[in-house]
């Protein structure tokens, strides 16, 4: 398991295959790294797919006919899931709507979603497009499955023949489909609640919420959390700013800091800030709320890994 966050928040930047302005990068490598990314968003939350990058799932809160303007751009909520991680969550049954795909229906999903995206297609039903300024035409062939059985095929194949094959085929597959969106299932919500009670609390959050944690006043703990994460960012930057406003003006700063460099790392940072802001700070702040213990500690965990990360920040802008 590999988290890239464990390392310098500043160094982190990004991943090759991914270009250097993109919005979304993923936190980390690894199972729980990815079953922790879907729990960072509110139980029932639903993520689309945008595109698949090298291996990558780019994902998105929002339906994509949904969303007016630019879906990449930085203001929505994005997260980026190795495949091969989803394919491990599905197999353990802790996400719902991700399905294991040969590359053959990965490469028909491809080329359907083509067709959906308005290209045309020509006599034989493969795609004709026209590419580059001088326009040359390029045919796309629709997937078929003999292409991929036609290692093992031979002349004269019957059809019985055949259809062993394609089951056989078909038995492995390594490719994920996203038909509509991915969510946690309840097995996947019970884990992370049953494994989120033992973490290293911080000493400045243990000493403010130690106490209600005693009399299980969760809901005010997570708020009291909230409440000092904010006055932090506030009495650092002496500013007067709160909520998103005042989360830009320290990203601002840390680029600034960064040497300019709008780095992989700083853009996770940027994210988890705006989930926490928008799915505990404003929830909690806002409503009282009955939160049990394992819920609570589930929140609790995700509000001390982002102030691990707000101390490496604060280090970087001092100088340290």
């Amino acid at each position: 398991m590999i988290n890239y966050l464990d390392q310098d928040l500043f160094q982190y930047g990004g991943i090759w295959g991914i270009r250097d302005d993109s919005s979304i990068f993923p936190i980390g490598q690894g199972w729980e790294i990815a079953l922790r990314t879907i729990a960072s968003y509110p139980a029932g939350t639903k993520l689309y797919e945008l595109e698949e990058v090298i291996g990558l799932k780019m994902l998105i809160n929002k339906p994509k006919n949904k969303i007016q303007g630019d879906p990449y751009h930085e203001k929505f909520l994005h997260c980026a899931i190795w495949c091969e991680d989803i394919l491990a969550l599905v197999e353990r049954d802790f996400i719902k709507g991700a399905v294991p795909a040969t590359e053959f229906e990965w490469q028909l999903n491809k080329f359907n979603s083509m067709l959906n995206f308005g290209f045309s297609t020509n006599e034989n039903g493969d795609i004709k497009c026209y590419l580059g300024e001088e326009k040359r035409e390029q045919i796309i062939p629709k997937p078929k499955i003999e292409d991929y059985i036609a290692d093992y095929a031979e002349e004269g194949l019957t059809d019985e023949d055949r259809a062993e094959l394609i089951d056989d085929y078909s038995r492995y597959k390594p490719f994920l489909l996203i038909p509509i969106a991915l969510e946690l299932s309840e097995k996947g919500r019970r884990y992370i609640l049953e494994n989120s009670q033992v973490f290293e609390i911080p000493q400045r959050i243990e000493k403010r919420i130690g106490p209600l944690i005693e009399i299980s006043y969760y809901d005010t703990a997570i708020r009291e959390v909230a409440i000092l994460f904010e006055s932090m960012l506030k009495k650092f930057h002496r500013s007067t700013l709160f909520g998103e406003e005042l989360i830009e003006l320290h990203i601002s700063m840390c680029i600034s800091a960064n040497e300019n460099q709008y780095s992989a790392g700083i853009k996770i940072y940027r994210q988890e800030l705006r989930k926490v802001n928008r799915f505990i700070r404003n929830e909690y702040l806002h409503n009282l709320k009955e939160v049990d213990q394992g819920e609570f500690y589930s929140i609790l965990y995700k509000q001390c890994s982002l102030f691990k990360l707000m101390e490496q920040a604060f280090k970087k802008l001092l100088g340290m």
